[in-house]
């Protein structure tokens, strides 16, 4: 028996119910139809499916209630399915901004220059790589040459780009599929307990969670996360023996 939960689900991902959920069933049945429990207990059934993207800081919950009436949980099973990150445009708008770029500069000063003329009072002068040799004796015009040489400056560029769009390129993209699943139920995580080690890499389709499952009147979370960048499919469903309200 197989049924297929909701028309976005993947082609691949059905609801099957396995022989263990077929024998609970029918057992179930078998004792309400023999009186076996008592006349306001009957058995009652939850499940839900969802599915999201999520990585190793974003996780994925599902949220379920037992309500007040609950008497006991026979069978809670937990199913997933790894999937790849799916979106569906390639590129968005942009607006404008300001950037800085800085850098160096280099400037050549090449040939010989002269440097017009100085006077000098009658001594003796030195300056780096250079010097006048022998005394002066009187003022006089000279010259100065200087030889090819570089000067490096630093210095910044504002550049101002105004604002602008880019032109949405409509399809769908593919990334990495979910993998290192984590499960957490109630806070606390059950990954181990539940066969995965420190995470899930296949897809699961009978994990058995009813031992983790508060009632009555409770508020259920289980959380999911994986590794990487990925998309997955959760369901989850449940049978519990209820009293009908008076």
């Amino acid at each position: 028996m197989a049924l297929v939960w909701d028309n976005d689900a993947p082609r691949d991902i059905e609801r099957k119910w396995s022989r263990a959920e077929l024998m609970l069933l029918d057992e179930l049945f078998y004792n309400y139809s023999r009186g076996l429990w008592g006349p306001n207990h009957v058995p009652a059934f939850i499940g839900d499916t969802d599915s999201d993207s999520l990585d190793a800081t974003n996780s994925f919950s599902l949220k379920f209630y037992m309500p007040s009436e609950t008497v006991k949980v026979l069978r809670f099973t937990l199913r997933f399915w790894l999937l790849p990150f799916r979106a569906y445009s390639k590129t968005a708008a942009a607006g404008g901004g300001d950037s800085v770029t800085s850098g160096t500069s280099s400037a050549t000063t090449t040939g010989l220059e002269n440097w017009g003329t100085a006077t000098w009072g009658g001594v003796i002068l030195a300056a780096a790589n250079h010097d006048h040799a022998g005394a002066v004796t009187a003022d006089g015009a000279h010259s100065h040459y200087i030889y090819k040489h570089d000067h490096n400056i630093g210095h910044t560029h504002w550049v101002t780009v105004s604002d602008h769009t880019h032109t949405a390129v409509y399809g769908i993209y593919k990334g990495t599929s979910a993998t290192g699943v984590t499960v957490t139920i109630n806070g606390v995580d059950r990954t181990a307990a539940l066969g995965g080690g420190t995470g899930f890499t296949t897809d699961q389709t009978d994990l058995d969670i009813t031992a983790y499952v508060t009632y009555p009147e409770a508020e259920n979370t289980i959380t999911l996360t994986s590794t990487q960048l990925g998309r997955i499919r959760v369901q989850y469903d449940g049978i519990y023996l209820m009293t009908l309200p008076k």
